[in-house]
């Protein structure tokens, strides 16, 4: 009987050593850090992209078009040994910025705590209100490889909020001098546009609720010799970023190292516009 007891009590011991855990903070739960859930625009239901951030790890991943997005902290160089309540931001340049709270444990994400839920996903989808809507039209719209003149954009600006700021690089109130020409679907095919101009950081575009349609509108001209160019389709991406309010620089720095430098790191910030379109034929 004695040696039954003792078997017994044994067995309980090590039943206890595996098996205690505490329910709030389970490191050997955890078996990859990767956060999982969808980002999705209001007004968009597809073919769009959003930032993912969280801060401490200061790792980020971009959404799939579906919204849809897998975080890696694995590839962090950061958050070991990390403690607490840390915020996990959606950006896209002219919407509403984002947030979920994600609890840390060790440097481990804790599931089942904060906004996620026991598998790591968000236990919502997260959705973007925009706060500024960016149009471009490029005249004309169609070329021929011996075209040599100018193309002319015309940008549409309309605020959703009662000021929304921006920073470009104007002359003269209303011309813009920087934007990017890139080939249609090939990001490694960039041109940056610099003419020069004044920097602001503060360029207001109003809501006007006595007048609902009131928009802003800027332009640019940029000289163009279809004959440098392969036949084609390609965007023309006018530099025009909203101000960051309560974006976390390190959010920023992240997506673009050479910032506030004018450089095609610009076009790593996630935007959703009506960008200009225009062809070589």
């Amino acid at each position: 009987m004695k040696t039954i007891v003792k078997a017994f009590l044994i067995f309980l011991f090590v039943c206890i050593l595996v098996c205690t855990e505490n329910p709030l903070f389970d490191d050997n739960k955890m078996t990859g850090n990767v956060i999982k859930g969808q980002v999705l625009l209001k007004d968009k239901t597809s073919d769009h992209c959003a930032y993912v951030w969280l801060e401490g790890f200061d790792v980020g991943a971009m959404t799939e078009k579906t919204g849809t997005f897998q975080l890696d902290l694995s590839t962090s160089k950061h958050g070991g040994g990390l403690v607490g309540q840390f915020h996990l931001y959606f950006y896209v340049n002219n919407y509403q910025l984002e947030s979920a709270t994600v609890l840390i444990h060790n440097g481990t994400v804790q599931p089942n705590a904060g906004d996620l839920d026991a598998q790591f996903n968000l236990k919502k989808t997260i959705t973007l209100t925009k706060i500024l809507d960016i149009e471009t039209i490029i005249t004309p719209d169609i070329v021929s490889t011996t075209f040599e003149d100018s193309l002319h954009l015309t940008v549409t600006l309309r605020a959703y909020q009662d000021t929304v700021k921006i920073t470009t690089k104007i002359r003269d109130a209303e011309y813009l001098t920087a934007a990017f020409i890139r080939g249609r679907g090939n990001d490694s095919n960039v041109l940056l546009i610099d003419y020069g101009g004044t920097s602001y950081s503060q360029i207001p575009v109003l809501k006007d609720y006595k007048k609902p349609d009131y928009k802003r509108q800027f332009y640019m001209s940029i000289p163009f010799a279809a004959q440098n160019f392969v036949p084609g389709e390609y965007e023309i991406i006018p530099y025009l970023m909203v101000s960051p309010i309560n974006v976390p620089a390190g959010l920023l720095n992240s997506l673009t190292r050479n910032q506030p430098q004018l450089s095609t790191d610009f076009l790593n910030i996630p935007i959703s516009e009506n960008s200009g379109f225009f062809r070589i034929n």
